[in-house]
């Protein structure tokens, strides 16, 4: 029941964060020509109004999630049994979207100023370290739920790093 749950959790994680790396994705090409012409400040106003397209992007994609959860899980085929397992991982699992795509926006604003070691850094980390880590250490303490909670914590620390 749980590979079932977490299959859909993964698709339906899997597309919000295309959606929301898509922000920076698309605004790469800008940030970069604002950077490279030295428009500092230009680069600056793109950054933070990003930013707030992503403030808002992902809380709408947050709650959209929340409101849609108890629907989501049946559309999907999953058994009325496994329905509440669901439930409670994608709500917490949709929690991660207040922060992921800042994350990978930050990434995108490190290549656009040429930065590639870091940004480098900060994909491998992410993906070779913090979410192995804590997909391996958070369920030993919080057994099921540390599979859903290991998203947001992934997150969470990238966007320290």
């Amino acid at each position: 029941m749980a590979v079932a749950v977490y299959a859909v959790i993964s698709y339906i994680v899997f597309s919000v964060q295309y959606i929301l790396q898509g922000v920076g994705e698309g605004m790469l090409p800008v940030l970069s020509y604002a950077y490279g012409a030295g428009q500092y400040d230009r680069f600056r106003q793109y950054r933070r109004e990003s930013g707030y397209c992503l403030l808002v992007l992902s809380t709408g994609l947050c709650v959209a999630v929340e409101w849609l959860t108890p629907y989501l899980g049946s559309g999907f085929g999953l058994s009325v049994e496994s329905i509440p397992v669901f439930c409670r991982g994608m709500r917490i699992s949709a929690l991660a979207f207040l922060l992921m795509g800042f994350v990978k926006f930050h990434i995108s604003c490190e290549n656009a100023m040429q930065h590639v070691a870091a940004a480098l850094f900060l994909t491998y980390v992410e993906s070779l370290v913090a979410a192995p880590l804590l997909l391996w250490s958070l369920p030993i303490w919080l057994k099921l739920d540390g599979i859903w909670w290991s998203l947001f914590g992934t997150a969470a620390v990238m966007l320290l790093l």
